[in-house]
């Protein structure tokens, strides 16, 4: 959880003036709904309750409808808004943070144990877990909070203290149970779900690396059949993880329909002994109804959390390392071509050749079509990763020949050699 927070934290920093405009839009559009709510029903009861009395005529219906229609527009340029700003920062601190995450593991030393291309699926992987991390949980999470207290305050105001505690303990505890089930179950649910998905992942890529090996044997049977084994492993624990969550959404409900009880009976019984009014009855009852939306926001918010806790754990350690002194791994590339080359610069159309500085001070210049290593062979592995010294011709260019020129071949005694 802690390493969650600190990610969280990183990101929201990453953009800290958007997000704070997501947060006040969110908080607009949840009191908006819980206040359209209450004020709706306020506003058909007290009319009711006027055109029984007799004195319909006099009752003021263009305050309480101008305020209907002035919540229900807040409450969808709110909402719009919050959606728009909050996406749009997440996504520009998630670019910032990959960004950040793979110039960490670059300026790291190479993992012998481990292969790149399952490092590069892991951490992508990982950034897409947490990329709603700020949308879906911190957002939602403050924004509820602060929205708990200001239901609470309303209905202090309106009923007094011993209702508004009623409510706000109510809908605490089923925050608190939702939040509990969600550390317990989800997370290790999540866990085992990813942990699955990594082992069939690859299962299937050394089944399709040794097919021919698998065909020869006659081990093609066996092959699927753990493939099997593992796919049903994964939809186990994808179910388990889906019971997780229905479990704390539900408590979540319960602690929201547990308020609104503790709320109308406090009320009814006010009404009776004669200190509060109808009307007020049914805005207290429905403003605690109203909380239920805010309330499933702050149960996803929770959910979240316990999902992304794994990816973050392995996220947070790379972002806080200390860069290897020792490592040639790729730092930086300042797309010019290299010297005495005859291309042009690197632009968004013309990608063709890179100039790419290493940590130990030397640069090499390559193609994407025939991409040369330290020890003069081909492959990106060997240009990113190996500690071996650069020969002669890795430090040079890839020659390119001059297709304006037709093919000269040599001629000997005047003939032509076929």
């Amino acid at each position: 959880m802690k390493s969650t927070l600190r990610l969280s934290r990183r990101i929201w920093h990453e953009a800290r003036w958007p997000f704070r405009l997501a947060l006040i839009m969110s908080l607009a559009a949840g009191l908006s709904a819980i206040g359209l709510l209450a004020l709706s029903g306020w506003f058909v009861t007290a009319t009711a309750a006027a055109g029984l009395a007799g004195i319909g005529i006099a009752f003021d219906v263009f305050a309480p409808s101008a305020g209907i229609r002035a919540l229900a527009f807040t409450r969808t340029a709110a909402r719009y808004g919050e959606r728009l700003t909050g996406h749009q920062a997440a996504l520009s601190g998630l670019a910032r943070l990959r960004v950040a995450l793979f110039r960490a593991e670059a300026a790291a030393a190479p993992n012998p144990k481990s292969r790149v291309a399952d490092r590069l699926a892991l951490l992508s992987a990982d950034i897409d877990a947490v990329e709603g991390l700020t949308v879906r949980a911190v957002l939602p999470l403050l924004a509820g909070a602060l929205a708990l207290i200001g239901t609470a305050a309303l209905v202090w105001a309106v009923a007094g203290g011993a209702i508004a505690a009623a409510l706000a303990g109510a809908n605490l505890l089923g925050f608190l149970a939702a939040s509990a089930i969600s550390l317990w179950r989800v997370a290790p649910s999540a866990r085992a779900a990813e942990t699955a998905r990594l082992t069939l992942r690859h299962a299937s890529l050394d089944a399709i690396h040794h097919r021919s090996n698998l065909t020869a044997e006659g081990g093609l049977n066996a092959a699927r059949t753990a493939l099997h084994r593992e796919a049903d492993s994964l939809r186990l624990a994808r179910h388990r993880l889906t019971d997780a969550e229905l479990i704390a959404g539900s408590l979540a409900n319960l602690g929201t329909l547990a308020g609104l009880t503790l709320a109308f009976a406090l009320s009814a019984n006010a009404a009776v002994a004669g200190t509060l009014a109808v009307p007020q009855i049914l805005l207290v009852s429905l403003a605690a109804l109203g909380f239920g939306e805010v309330q499933r926001g702050l149960a996803g918010a929770m959910l979240e959390f316990a999902r992304a806790a794994r990816s973050a754990a392995r996220i947070d350690p790379c972002l806080c390392r200390p860069r290897s002194p020792g490592s040639n791994w790729l730092l930086a590339d300042t797309g010019q071509p290299a010297a005495g080359s005859r291309r042009k610069p690197a632009t968004h159309r013309s990608l063709r050749h890179r100039e790419i500085h290493l940590a130990g001070g030397d640069c090499r210049a390559c193609s994407l079509g025939k991409r040369r290593g330290p020890a003069g062979g081909r492959g990106f592995g060997r240009l990113a990763g190996t500690r071996a010294a650069p020969t002669a011709d890795a430090c040079q260019p890839t020659p390119t020949p001059d297709r304006r020129q037709p093919a000269r071949q040599s001629r000997a005694g005047g003939g032509c050699e076929r």
